[in-house]
């Protein structure tokens, strides 16, 4: 998985983009960030409320934009945040199967270090039960592995039964929504200062 959620499009999309403050009071600060050439076409408003920060318009995380938890303002919003820090105050975790995938090969590739022991009978792959000697070659073809169609439930049955405990991973955020998320901090912060 990449170190950043930012994609090089996400970046490019927001390379000619100014800030424009909108509104300057004790109570609300308001700033549109957008590309000149637009009125509201891949822009976004930036509101700081004393109850937290408002991001909405034609280009935002998620479908209808995020709200931040209650105590952040403009000058921590222009600030280096690292990407999951900001991430937490606005986005919820939520499933995501890349990473369960990752968190559960990495689980096996340890179990199979430490005690030789492969993954139990039953073991999902493309949706249909797999037995010891098919999930031993599963382990040794990794790359070609996947646990297709594997839903939160599931995948957390999987590595009960497989690990004897449960999972503390394979939950992160959406990666386009983070994505966009820190684009649109990250510039805000660099035209800001």
């Amino acid at each position: 998985m990449s170190s950043t959620y930012v994609e090089s499009q996400m970046k490019e999309s927001l390379q000619d983009h100014s800030l424009v403050q909108l509104v300057d009071h004790a109570l609300c600060q308001a700033f549109r960030l957008k590309d000149p050439k637009y009125s509201r076409l891949q822009g976004c408003l930036v509101v700081f409320t004393p109850e937290g920060i408002v991001i909405q318009g034609d280009l935002t995380p998620c479908q209808n934009g995020v709200i931040s938890c209650p105590g952040y303002g403009v000058n921590w919003f222009a600030g280096d945040l690292s990407e999951d820090y900001l991430c937490s105050k606005f986005l919820t975790k939520e499933f995501v199967p890349e990473l369960a995938i990752r968190y559960f090969k990495e689980g096996l590739f340890e179990k199979r270090r430490l005690s030789g022991v492969h993954p139990p009978e039953g073991l999902i792959k493309s949706h249909q039960c797999i037995t010891s000697a098919q999930a031993r070659e599963a382990l040794d073809n990794l790359r070609d592995w996947t646990l297709d169609g594997l839903g939160a439930n599931e995948f957390y049955h999987l590595y009960q039964d497989t690990f004897d405990t449960g999972p503390d991973a394979g939950y992160g955020y959406n990666r386009g929504d983070a994505g966009w998320l820190c684009a649109i901090q990250q510039k805000f912060s660099e035209l800001y200062q």
